[in-house]
């Protein structure tokens, strides 16, 4: 794994973090796989494949998504209509009461 090594830095630290953790689990499980029986390494053989075909599938389903959301990026986020955008209210003309044209109200 040591040709991984070299992009962890243009990698986030939650990769870097998962990175670490699989090669503690590596360097454990080959300290106990020296002390397993065939039929169990071949179990964990399968389990491993599993875990990459899984793992694998949802690269490939993040790498869709990703390009799905570079192909369309108008429709995360939606620009303004400037044909819907709110119009200012319109100032009164200069020689028209500034109450809108309504009498004021009667004091009795």
């Amino acid at each position: 794994m040591a040709e991984h090594s070299d992009d962890q830095s243009s990698r986030g630290p939650r990769l870097q973090e998962y990175q670490q953790r699989l090669e503690e689990l590596m360097a454990s499980a080959r300290e106990g796989m020296e002390r397993q029986t065939p039929e169990v390494l071949e179990k964990l053989a399968a389990t491993a494949e599993s875990i990459a075909r899984r793992l694998d599938e949802m690269a490939s389903d993040a790498r869709q998504r990703a390009a799905e959301k570079e192909a369309t990026p108008e429709a995360s986020v939606p620009s303004p209509d400037p044909a819907q955008a709110p119009k200012p209210p319109e100032e009164p003309h200069p020689d028209e009461p500034r109450g809108g044209g309504e009498s004021p109200p009667s004091s009795g």
